[in-house]
């Protein structure tokens, strides 16, 4: 019997074949599964991606008008920033936000930031800011959350050792080592080996250690090398392009920190927010210091140019920036500005002396009015007349200034009669308000502004502010107070600061002592120093050597105005002249203006260095010692930054604060 072979090999590669195409069949069909889940992951990938875009753009949206309101505000209500979240929008894919916007509380202590702001201190509040986006009538609406936190930071600007709004320009002749931070929102020079950083040094503009300097057109000089700067960080000092420190004042226009805005700290603000309104006294109207210093004074336009019989010369208001219903009451009335009576009188006896030779007597229970027809009394020696009401720590003087060419008027504050005043508790004494507007701000008086109303007269007349006798500071013990509810068996208040629009001299040793403590006199030691701080136009330093000159003061010899040494602890805040053309600032070492000889003696100066804004009033041109025409000698210069003012206690008084933002942490998921 045959077998046909060709017939069986035929039916097995038919079956083999079959198999194979299974086979096919079974591989592309998990191919195809593979290929269909996959794109459904991608899908599924790239509608996350697209979702957590949107998500961290609504993050940004709202942290935008955060950044926007802290830096030059306050920030707003939570909901109205939850309401920013876009409910619809334009794009092809629409998406639905759950937001949660958490503002966190402000620290009241001081803490060192992070980031770009390596060394500086500040007030930190940590924000954060939740989105979730959910993608609407899509194939996958996979949901994204998107977490940002900020760090909002309050930076107090005493902090610094030397802090310039404007360009900063260094080129001291001597050895000047800087032990705190220094820092500019314009540029920074460094001209010479003589000036040696020991913490950060760093510039919204560029930091030049060249030579040459970028801001003066013939102003050269050897550089700072590279190892001047001591601080060992990542990256190195210096450091250029940082994020500019924002002072929050004016408009919110995003030129908070030009010149003319930034002077108006120390100047009266404009009339829609000037005390004693009600809306001087919400915060964003506090970085004002006429709103907020705890006196205000002025004078009558006059100053010494002629005082009148029945003349007070000088207003002086008690300010409580304070809201109802804790502000002071005087006269039944609550007020945030009291106008303070008289404390200080000359008179005299009509039937003894006539106008001849008026007597100064002490009147402390005595009501001044301005009714002349009862600035009077009769006792047994016959009638007395007021012939001058005013107060004891405040007198008109003048002088010649040699670099303003011009006769200073100035409203001269005595700091040792103010304290005794503020702790004087006759009728017309201060110790009554000193404990009222403690109730309410829980420090006394602590403070004073002062406007000199003397007509400003270019070359010929300085309208000015001088402080002398300023060894020993205010200070009170006010005991047994309650603040907002709260009772203190005692609450110590301690220093002053002085603001000025207007120039400002300092007369002799300032805060060298507290009390029971010995004048510590040419030393960096601060331990005896209560917080203080000037803010004025321009600051200029006088011995207490110096003796005022008004007849021919133009022609008294340099010679003649010998310095002696002199100590100053208290932090500086002024304007400058800038460099302009050919004509140097006199850089960081004249930041405190001279008159005197200072040739073989020494300025110790213990402090802040802080310039904000060109001068306005004080402008003529700083003039180099050996020009030809010098109105000063160079002293040895003993100058240190002040690390009280690294506590917040240690602060002064009306210390101007900056504000940043710093990215903190971002997570998705």
């Amino acid at each position: 019997m045959k077998i046909s072979l060709k017939r069986e090999k035929s039916g097995f590669a038919l079956i083999a074949l079959m198999a194979c195409l299974v086979t096919i069949m079974l591989v592309f069909a998990g191919l195809m599964y593979w290929v269909m889940t996959n794109a459904r992951q991608m899908q599924r990938n790239r509608t996350f991606t697209s979702t957590q875009a949107a998500a961290e753009g609504a993050t940004e949206v709202i942290f935008a008008h955060m950044d926007r309101d802290y830096l030059y505000g306050n920030l707003n209500s939570i909901s109205n920033y939850v309401d920013l979240a876009p409910y619809m929008t334009n794009w092809p894919v629409q998406y639905s936000f759950d937001v949660n916007v958490d503002v966190g509380q402000s620290s009241s202590a001081l803490a060192y930031l992070s980031s770009q702001y390596t060394n500086l201190i500040g007030e930190a509040q940590t924000n954060t800011i939740t989105v979730t986006a959910t993608p609407i009538s899509q194939l996958y609406n996979v949901p994204a959350t998107v977490s940002q936190s900020y760090i909002f930071a309050i930076v107090p600007a005493f902090q610094f050792a030397i802090f310039y709004n404007i360009n900063l320009e260094i080129d001291p002749g001597h050895t000047m080592p800087i032990q705190g931070t220094v820092f500019s929102n314009g540029g920074i020079w460094s001209g010479t080996a003589n000036v040696t950083y020991s913490k950060t040094v760093q510039a919204a503009g560029q930091v030049t250690i060249t030579g040459t300097d970028p801001f003066c057109g013939n102003k050269t000089d050897a550089g700072t090398p590279q190892a001047n700067f001591l601080l060992a960080s990542t990256p190195s000092q210096p450091v250029s392009n940082v994020n500019p420190l924002i002072l929050p004042i004016g408009a919110s226009n995003g030129t908070n920190n030009n010149a003319t805005n930034v002077e108006a700290i120390v100047n009266i603000p404009p009339p829609s927010v000037a005390a004693p309104l009600n809306i001087a006294y919400e915060q964003t109207n506090q970085v004002y210091d006429f709103n907020a210093a705890s006196l205000v004074v002025s004078n009558w336009y006059y100053g010494t140019n002629g005082v009148a019989p029945w003349s007070n010369n000088f207003t002086v208001y008690l300010q409580d920036p304070v809201p109802a219903p804790y502000y002071v009451i005087s006269d039944g009335v609550k007020r945030n500005w009291v106008p303070l009576t008289n404390d200080y009188y000359i008179v005299t006896n009509l039937t003894l002396h006539h106008l001849v030779s008026p007597a100064t007597n002490w009147v402390p229970n005595f009501q001044f009015t301005n009714d002349v027809s009862k600035i009077k009394w009769v006792d047994a020696t016959g009638t007395n007349q007021v012939w001058y009401a005013g107060f004891s720590f405040l007198t008109n003087m003048a002088f010649y200034d040699f670099r303003e060419k011009a006769m200073a008027q100035v409203v001269q504050l005595d700091v040792g009669k103010l304290g005794a005043w503020i702790t004087n508790s006759f009728v017309n004494g201060g110790s009554n308000w000193n404990q009222e507007l403690c109730g309410d701000i829980g420090q006394g008086i602590r403070s004073i502004f002062i406007y000199n109303a003397v007509p400003l007269i270019g070359q010929q007349q300085l309208p000015a502010v001088r402080v002398v006798d300023g060894q020993l500071l205010p200070s009170s013990t006010i005991l047994n107070v309650t603040v907002n509810g709260t009772n203190y068996p005692s609450i110590f208040s301690r220093g002053l600061t002085v603001v000025t629009p207007q120039p400002l001299y300092v007369e002799g040793n300032y805060n060298v002592q507290i009390n029971g403590g010995s004048p510590v006199l040419g030393s960096p030691n601060t331990a005896n120093t209560y917080p203080a701080a000037f803010m004025a136009d321009s600051i200029t330093v006088l011995s207490s050597n110096w003796v005022d000159e008004t007849a021919s003061s133009s022609g008294q010899s340099y010679s003649s105005r010998n310095a002696v040494d002199t100590t100053i602890n208290a932090a500086c805040l002024e304007g400058i002249v800038p460099s302009i053309g050919n004509n140097y600032s006199g850089g960081v070492e004249n930041f405190l203006r001279l008159l005197e000889a200072w040739d073989g003696h020494t300025l110790t100066y213990n402090g802040s260095i802080i310039v904000m804004f060109p001068s306005i009033v004080a402008t003529n041109l700083w003039q180099a010692p050996d020009a030809g025409s010098s109105y000063y000698g160079v002293p040895t210069r003993n100058w240190a930054f002040d690390t009280n003012f690294l506590t917040a206690a240690g602060l002064p008084p009306l210390t101007p604060d900056f504000r940043t933002v710093v990215r903190n942490s971002w997570l998705t998921y």
